[in-house]
């Protein structure tokens, strides 16, 4: 996958790169779904560091043709 999306929660991560996608659907991941990720940039007070591996849900998309 290797995709690099933006965070959207309280945990202090800025940035995560998708590692993998849910394992039933081989083009990716869509709105609702579990991704791992690992952190690539974060806040100096969140609570994660960068390069940890964290699970992640899907909650925004943009649509594409």
């Amino acid at each position: 996958m290797r995709a690099i999306l933006k965070a959207v929660d309280d945990s202090g991560a800025k940035k995560v790169m998708c590692i993998q996608a849910s394992k039933g659907n081989k083009k990716g991941a869509r709105l609702g779904e579990t991704i791992v990720a690992s952190v690539k940039e974060a806040h100096s007070n969140g609570k994660v560091n960068k390069g940890k591996v964290v699970y992640s849900v899907i909650v925004r998309a943009a649509m594409r043709n």
